[in-house]
């Protein structure tokens, strides 16, 4: 099992608390008080170019974690049919990171078919695979050594914050861009949203600078294809400068806000004409504000964030928030299990349900904003038992020791004739297929059960350090994933996600 070094340790706490986090989400701020009007509306531009979506997606954030599981999630949907309906989609730190990997794949199929459905390079089943692979061999985001190694040089020429974002860039780039080889604008995902070839995307941030008049509320900041802003900025056209993709995708991430900062120009002139963004978990760490703020009637959610104990935080956060806009979530369950009303045994009857139906009304009345469909990063009963029944699949188990095979020789699976690195983004391989690939769920299911296994094993190492490092609340601050550890999470949103349409 992997641990972090002294090294990368006392450089975090240099930064502060053990919990915050080189890359991904990060602790969220008590509750600050927030005025004004909820506004449960589109933009006036968004409402002409989507109209108004019946479905939207919400990306959670716990940094690598977090992209792996809802990669899992979104082939899901896809194989559900349900994805074709989501026509928006909000993401915050990690969940941007596998924002970033689903459209900058989507931009090269783009390239060349317009055709296939959204999605269909990176999660239709003739390509699944290959993508599973590649995020596998680059699952290693950012090493201790890399990270520190950055600091280090950039401590020489008195600029550790530009090394550590250069670094950062680069992995994004690595491990979830590969074929965002022209380094798109965020504007320029407004085309294949306006043909109606991808959702509208929402990349969620928090403004450090300068400083919001109404705490969080006013921090929260949207970047889309076609605007920047908030409440107290106003939503602005982007008419000049439109941000970089990548960029807004890593000011999203960006936990360790002394490091990790960055400026974002602001179009149009007006002041601020600039602002500092740092990780949008800060504000809202499930990215559902900005959905539920649109009246989207019907949310689904992936909680991938860091909850060892199963308190729901995120789930809690949003409810306190929403609440200073007299708004209310709505499970009588899952809030009865957070607030301890429940024996040992009822509270366990929630925990094993891996997706939660919740209303989000308003205050003391039967007026329903949204209904949200809540996937909670969990080792359900029902998940375990399909875990459980990998142990005697021989077939699953032979594709999967190819797999491994493939991977340690750093190819593809079903041993490809020629290696894959990750900038070669027009990469064709040729396919010399040792074992058919079994049914997907079968084979995620192997290798999550597996790795389950190892790191909550009795005989796993104890201790304040060990614990943070089972699964599948894995601590956010590792972020050098094994390739078995990236399929298992990605295994296990799969299976989650699955249960939203039981």
């Amino acid at each position: 099992m992997k641990t972090l070094s002294l090294l990368r340790i006392l450089t975090l706490a240099a930064a502060g608390p053990l919990v915050l986090l080189p890359i991904g989400c990060n602790t969220i701020p008590k509750t600050e008080r927030a005025l004004g009007t909820f506004p449960v509306k589109m933009e006036q531009a968004e409402q002409e170019l989507i109209g108004s979506p019946e479905w939207g997606l919400a990306l959670s954030g716990g940094g690598i974690r977090s992209s792996l599981f809802a990669i899992g999630g979104l082939k899901a949907l896809h194989d559900s049919g349900r994805l074709k309906d989501v026509k928006i989609i909000s993401s915050v730190s990690g969940g941007s990171y596998a924002a970033y990997w689903l459209y900058s794949n989507n931009q090269a199929q783009l390239e060349e078919s317009k055709t296939k459905e959204f999605g269909w390079f990176s999660l239709d089943d003739q390509n699944f695979n290959v993508r599973v692979a590649e995020l596998s061999l680059t699952s290693n985001f950012v090493t201790n050594a890399q990270y520190v190694g950055a600091l280090a040089q950039g401590a020489v020429t008195f600029s550790p914050g530009a090394a550590a974002v250069n670094l950062y860039d680069q992995r994004l780039k690595r491990t979830y861009g590969a074929r965002d080889i022209k380094d798109a604008s965020i504007t320029d995902l407004h085309s294949a949203v306006a043909d109606g070839q991808s959702p509208y995307l929402v990349v969620n941030a928090t403004v450090t600078k300068p400083k919001a008049q109404l705490g969080w509320a006013d921090g929260l900041l949207e970047m889309t294809p076609l605007f920047v802003g908030n409440q107290q900025f106003g939503y602005r056209p982007w008419v000049n400068e439109p941000i970089q993709f990548r960029r807004a995708v890593a000011i999203s991430g960006s936990a360790v806000t002394a490091f990790l900062q960055q400026p974002i120009t602001m179009p149009d002139g007006k002041a601020p004409a600039e602002v500092t963004g740092t990780d949008g978990g800060k504000s809202e760490n499930l990215g559902a504000i900005a959905l539920i703020r649109r009246g989207v009637p019907n949310i689904i959610i992936f909680d991938a964030e860091f909850d060892p104990k199963y308190r729901y935080g995120a789930y809690q956060n949003l409810k306190n928030r929403l609440a200073e806009w007299n708004l209310a979530l709505s499970n009588r369950e899952l809030d009865a299990y957070i607030e301890g009303q429940f024996s040992n045994e009822a509270a366990r009857a929630v925990l094993k349900q891996a997706v939660h139906k919740v209303d989000v009304m308003t205050k003391g009345t039967q007026n329903k904003i949204s209904t949200i469909y809540y996937v909670k990063m969990a080792l359900s009963d029902d998940i375990v038992t399909k875990l459980r029944a990998s142990e005697g699949d021989t077939e699953a188990r032979q594709y999967l020791e190819d797999f491994r095979g493939a991977l340690s020789n750093g190819q593809q699976p079903e041993v490809w004739r020629k290696p894959w690195t990750w900038n070669q983004p027009d990469w064709k391989p040729e396919r010399v297929a040792a074992v058919p690939a079994p049914p997907l769920d079968r084979w995620l299911a192997a290798v999550t059960w597996d790795y389950s296994g190892f790191l909550n094993s009795p005989n796993a190492p104890s201790g304040f350090i060990a614990r943070r490092f089972k699964f599948p609340m894995y601590g956010t601050e590792d972020q050098s994933f094994y390739g078995d550890q990236a399929i298992a999470y990605i295994g296990l949103g799969y299976l989650a996600a699955s249960e939203i349409m039981k």
